[in-house]
């Protein structure tokens, strides 16, 4: 916890102009932005552990180490486009920036939701490695739909739905990936895939012409995977308790 404290403050030095979009008269926006995320962590919560569940605060809590990890995300990305790794095309829709963007993003994820959870009683089971990815994805999600929404202007009905069944979706099955290959101890190859599933799709909607439209049932094929990967643990663990 103390190092996630440390790592926000730091990314707090640069993006005060970020809160200017949070003032009452966004309070709707704001809710508009969060119930997606929500309703898709609910899903998942629902779907893949019907036994045991774990306590409301923990869930809460890796929510907001996912919004944690939005903030120092959003301050690494705004510092490399007006930094010195701008000229090298790190910063723009390259091949090699979008992999760098999705990298940062994939990785804080993974640190911020790691650094909340680890010494957590709760955190006892295999499963619990993807749920909490997929919390704390959330909370990430969350907070990047809310200042897209807000910054969308008439457009945010179109851009509420796209991101529902596009960006959202992705940090989940992103970070599912990354929870699985942690169960088994394989972290750096579920960031490998991860990072590779999310600069997959924002390829697909920056440079298809009809990627935002593709781009969803690109996940839809990708969740099959997911969902398989859920099974494995579960039966993985069942016969473990038979």
């Amino acid at each position: 916890m103390v190092v996630a404290i440390r790592l926000l403050l730091i990314g707090l030095l640069t993006f005060e102009s970020i809160f200017q979009y949070f003032r009452p008269q966004n309070i709707h926006l704001i809710i508009i932005g969060v119930i997606p995320a929500l309703l898709w962590l609910t899903f998942f919560l629902l779907e893949e552990k019907r036994k045991k569940y774990e306590p409301k605060r923990t869930i809460v809590y890796l929510f907001i180490m996912g919004i944690f990890a939005a903030l120092t995300a959003f301050d690494a990305q705004t510092l490399i486009k007006n930094g010195l790794f701008a000229p090298f095309g790190i910063a723009g829709p390259s091949l090699i920036g979008i992999t760098t963007f999705a990298f940062i993003e994939e990785f804080l994820k993974f640190l911020f939701v790691y650094i909340g959870i680890r010494k957590s009683k709760y955190f006892d089971e295999p499963i619990d490695c993807m749920l909490d990815m997929i919390t704390g994805a959330m909370g990430f999600a969350a907070f990047e739909n809310i200042l897209f929404i807000i910054s969308s202007g008439d457009g945010i009905a179109k851009v509420a739905v796209f991101r529902f069944i596009g960006a959202i979706l992705l940090h989940a099955i992103a970070s599912g990936f990354i929870g699985f290959y942690w169960s088994r101890r394989k972290i750096l190859v579920g960031l490998m895939i991860a990072t590779s599933i999310h600069s997959l799709f924002n390829a697909i909607v920056l440079h298809s012409e009809n990627g935002i439209f593709f781009a969803p049932f690109f996940l839809v094929f990708l969740s099959f995977f997911l969902f398989r990967d859920f099974d494995i643990i579960k039966n993985a663990n069942k016969n473990n308790h038979e």
